[in-house]
């Protein structure tokens, strides 16, 4: 299936640098080429977490998640030698960052379209309204002019593309927050693999808290920079 998957996903780029013409049909190989990639990476994800139980999963708060050095501290050698499992395997656990969704599933409505059976032969809408942006082929919008796009904040945020996720404000008790949950979750996980009471772990959990909060300490504050058109 996946072999299949990759066919089919290079065989549709290849149609799409074709520049072809007829809209309707490249927004067909647009949303092909957008789902195979989805389920490529979904079977990635699925092979990681069966190669490996170390992962360490933390959400993707703020930037300052990333700046701490969790790789460093754990490889510490009081931290390696407080964890209660005899496993430099899993006393050193891989760091995998969980981000928020981006904002596709925001604008793009494929999953509702296909469950609900939605035809756009049979829909109303007011597309009427912008006969410029009409596709002369099935009387509907079918364009990729932002500039139908009336909200100058709303425009440039979709000029960045459907992958983009949107700032957070960098947070330092944010980000040490999500980490510890990240370390509570790999402690039960650790817990239920060794057949250890969690509280086993409280001496590692701490010296590695106190680690990561004196790692953000040292971090400098920084902002984010905004750039937003706000032309007409």
């Amino acid at each position: 299936k996946k072999k299949q998957l990759q066919s089919l996903y290079i065989y549709i780029i290849g149609r799409i640098n074709d520049r072809v013409e007829n809209t309707q049909e490249r927004h067909l190989l647009l949303l092909v080429k957008d789902l195979s990639w989805f389920y490529l990476k979904r079977m990635q994800k699925d092979v990681q977490n069966k190669r490996s139980g170390s992962f360490m999963v933390i959400q993707f708060g703020n930037k300052y998640v990333e700046q701490v050095d969790l790789g460093g501290i754990f490889k510490q050698k009081d931290i390696k030698e407080s964890f209660p499992c005899k496993s430099d395997y899993f006393s050193i656990p891989t760091i995998s960052f969980k981000y928020e969704n981006s904002i596709r599933s925001k604008i793009v409505n494929y999953r509702q379209t296909h469950l609900e059976g939605l035809d756009h032969r049979t829909m109303t809408c007011e597309c009427s309204l912008k006969p410029l942006y009409v596709d002369n082929y099935h009387g509907h919008i079918a364009t990729g002019n932002l500039n139908l796009i009336e909200n100058a904040e709303l425009r440039e945020l979709i000029s960045k593309g459907l992958n983009h996720r949107d700032q957070v404000t960098p947070n330092k008790k944010r980000a040490y927050i999500d980490i510890k949950n990240g370390i509570n979750e790999y402690i039960k996980k650790m817990s239920k693999k060794f057949k250890k009471p969690e509280v086993c772990f409280s001496e590692w959990k701490s010296l590695v808290l106190e680690k990561v909060w004196l790692n953000l300490e040292k971090r400098k504050k920084y902002r984010l920079r905004l750039c937003v058109d706000t032309t007409a």
